[in-house]
């Protein structure tokens, strides 16, 4: 962790609204997400 904080070094995710997590959960059972799913809401 340290490491990564040094060096700047972050996740690549995927955002979807909290609307759509029906649909990044499917996606993600099915293998197609790409990066990290992550949820926002508002």
């Amino acid at each position: 962790m340290a490491f990564s904080a040094l060096h700047g070094i972050r996740p690549m995710t995927e955002i979807v609204p909290l609307d759509r997590a029906d649909e990044a959960y499917q996606k993600m059972l099915a293998g197609k997400a790409r990066f990290r799913m992550v949820l926002t809401a508002g």
